[in-house]
């Protein structure tokens, strides 16, 4: 379980990073369709 809920925080942790460094609608998009 809690293995589960750290796999999913450094991903979205990861995605949320290239959100940043790309700084496109594209990626931003991406990342909000995660969530």
């Amino acid at each position: 379980m809690l293995n589960k809920f750290i796999k999913v925080f450094l991903i979205s942790a990861v995605i949320f990073g290239l959100a940043i460094l790309n700084h496109t609608p594209a990626a931003i998009a991406a990342e909000n369709g995660q969530v």
